[in-house]
Formats: C-alpha cells, sequence, structure tokens
C-alpha cells in the first residue's frame, strides 16, 4: 500500500466514513482529553513494572539458590509470577488492582526480608535483579 502511494486512498475513505457518521464536521474542532487515558496507563505500566521486577527477581533466585526459594516462598508465589505480568492479565477494577499492588507489594517486602536475614547467602542479596528490585521497591 505504501509503496503504491495508496495511503491517501485509505485515509480519505476513513475520514468520509467519520464524517458519515457524525464523527467529523467541516470546520469544526476535535478535542481529546487524553488525561484520564494517561492516567490509567501510568497506573498499569507501573503494576506490570512491579509484578515483572518481582517475576525477575524470583527467576534469578531460582538459578542462583532454587532449594532456598522453595523453603521461602509459599506455593501461590509461583501461580502469581510463574509467567509475564502484562495488562490483559491484571485484575480488572480499581479496587481489584489496588489489591493486586498491595499484594505485590507485600509479597516483594517479604522476599527482601528473608533475603537481609543473617542466614541468608549474602550471594543471594548481590544478585542484580534482586537489587533492581529493592531499588524498585524504595522508588515505588
Amino acid at each position: 500500500m505504501l509503496d503504491g502511494s495508496l495511503d491517501h486512498l485509505l485515509l480519505g475513505a476513513l475520514l468520509a466514513a467519520c464524517r458519515t457518521h457524525g464523527l467529523l464536521r467541516r470546520r469544526g474542532r476535535q478535542r481529546t482529553d487524553s488525561t484520564h487515558v494517561l492516567g490509567v496507563l501510568r497506573l498499569l505500566n507501573r503494576l506490570e513494572q512491579v509484578a515483572e521486577t518481582m517475576r525477575a527477581a524470583l527467576d534469578a533466585l531460582a538459578e542462583a539458590a532454587p532449594d532456598w526459594l522453595q523453603v521461602h516462598t509459599p506455593p501461590e508465589w509461583f501461580e502469581r509470577y510463574g509467567r509475564r505480568v502484562e495488562e490483559y492479565r491484571l485484575p480488572q477494577g480499581r479496587e481489584a488492582r489496588e489489591a493486586f499492588a498491595r499484594q505485590v507489594g507485600e509479597d516483594g517486602m517479604r522476599l527482601l526480608a528473608d533475603l537481609a536475614a543473617p542466614e541468608a547467602q549474602p550471594t543471594l542479596r548481590d544478585l542484580p535483579a534482586v537489587e533492581v528490585l529493592r531499588r524498585t521497591w524504595v522508588q515505588r
């Protein structure tokens, strides 16, 4: 389409359809208020970031010390962080997403506390993914 310069035909057809349905007017002003959209995206990005940071730390710990990880993680963590956390997997609704964010925060705090315990292997605290987790939890 682009090679044949047909992109203008597609745009023209789209604009004509929008005018037919009353979505566009001649010499009218089109306004978009994307503030709410940006706010939702910002929240989703933060939720994904903290959950993915937690997942990355758990994956690094699983490689470095699988036995330690099994002792220090509840079984539901494997369900919660076993796969990538993407928007379509996040809970629907404000309250559900807030509860999810609190749960991830508590899980991360528990993991960081277990890693800071004197009996934890010092090498686990120095894993790059654990350091990213620590920094993310300080920021968020």
